[in-house]
């Protein structure tokens, strides 16, 4: 047991409070494989902290790739995989791991909710589910992404609740299918900090009463648009002028829809190429990313649309996808990660079709 685990009860004691932590349900003995829903970067120690045995987490490749994170998740045996693709060899782990009586900790949306809402998963899940021959427990994390959403800077401090059950198939993945908006429609819980607006130029491209692109600033609890003066407040329960997030981002991306097009250039932008397999460093360039009907571009370096593929985001400043199906490029930059997300999939979307 890595000697980390030993500081679980002085640690445990101040995220409970930290977080007003609470908890429905109980966890039975391991093996079990351990799936939730992902809604903030401390998700696996709010579930940790109510375990008296470790958890093998499956963590995005990029993380071991930090310079602290990585070696603690490698000395603590978590399971690196690659996002965007399917990975054999990590449910090889997986099994593995369940064999020898262990508890193995899954997200099976792959990267924390951009909006409030489950997320998309990569297919195979449910078939992952159906061949374990362990229990499959369920922690369904209710208040974590109103805790501190993706797209903001600072926490907030409110209540997050795990409810957890058992199940012995892929029902499991119905249970966590948790949406934030509904449950803070009947719960109504504050969620109280400072500078609420702070980063929401992530997910507010256009202004939502003019259109403009790239207009909102934030400052406090309030955004402005530059170009109509139109204010966006975000309030303690975490609407924006009274609407969901979930409802904004949709707004959001049907106006990106009829106009990514128009969007050819995302400034200040770096990017970091490495081997997929060894994870050896490639190539890495800074300035501003050039986007075209067929490439992205950086200086001298091209990125055809045609050997794109898996495409996702990483934290909150990064978008990452596999390039010729050898490479693994994560695209930084400071608030525009999510768009580049959805201009990359119209892209990939008309490549494919034509």
């Amino acid at each position: 047991m890595h000697p980390i685990w030993y500081l679980r009860i002085p640690l445990g004691y101040l995220i409970k409070k930290r977080y007003n932590l609470e908890i429905l349900g109980s966890f039975p003995k391991p093996p079990f494989l351990l799936i939730a829903n992902h809604t903030h970067n401390f998700d696996p120690l709010f579930i940790s902290t109510f375990l008296k045995n470790p958890i093998y987490w499956i963590v995005a490749k990029g993380t071991f790739e930090k310079p602290i994170l990585g070696p603690l998740f490698k000395s603590m045996n978590f399971i690196p995989k690659q996002k965007g693709e399917p990975d054999v060899s990590t449910i090889r782990k997986i099994l593995k791991n369940l064999k020898e009586n262990k508890i193995v900790g899954i997200f099976p949306e792959g990267s924390i909710t951009w909006d409030g809402n489950f997320q998309e998963m990569p297919p195979g899940t449910d078939k992952l589910l159906n061949i374990v021959k362990v229990p499959i427990v369920a922690v369904k994390i209710m208040g974590g992404y109103l805790t501190k959403p993706r797209w903001a800077n600072f926490e907030r401090k409110g209540k997050i609740i795990l409810n957890v059950q058992t199940f012995d198939d892929s029902r499991a993945l119905d249970f966590i299918k948790h949406n934030e908006w509904e449950w803070q429609k009947v719960q109504k819980i504050k969620f109280k900090g400072k500078s609420l607006a702070s980063g929401i130029e992530r997910i507010l491209w256009f202004c939502p009463k003019c259109h403009a692109f790239k207009s909102i600033s934030s400052n406090g609890n309030k955004a402005i648009c530059k170009n109509c003066n139109s204010s966006f407040i975000v309030d303690e329960f975490g609407y924006i002028n009274n609407q969901t997030v979930e409802k904004i981002l949709k707004e959001q991306v049907e106006i990106l829809d009829k106009r990514f097009k128009e969007i050819n250039t995302i400034k200040n932008v770096k990017i970091i190429i490495r081997d997929k397999k060894t994870n050896k460093l490639h190539a890495i360039k800074k300035g501003d990313l050039l986007i075209s009907n067929a490439e992205l571009s950086i200086k001298d370096l091209y990125l055809e649309f045609s050997h794109i593929k898996g495409v996702t985001t990483f934290l909150k400043k990064f978008t990452e996808f596999i390039y010729n199906s050898n490479y693994v490029v994560r695209i930084k930059s400071e608030n525009e990660s999510l768009l580049l997300y959805h201009i990359l999939r119209r892209y990939l979307h008309v490549y494919s079709n034509g």
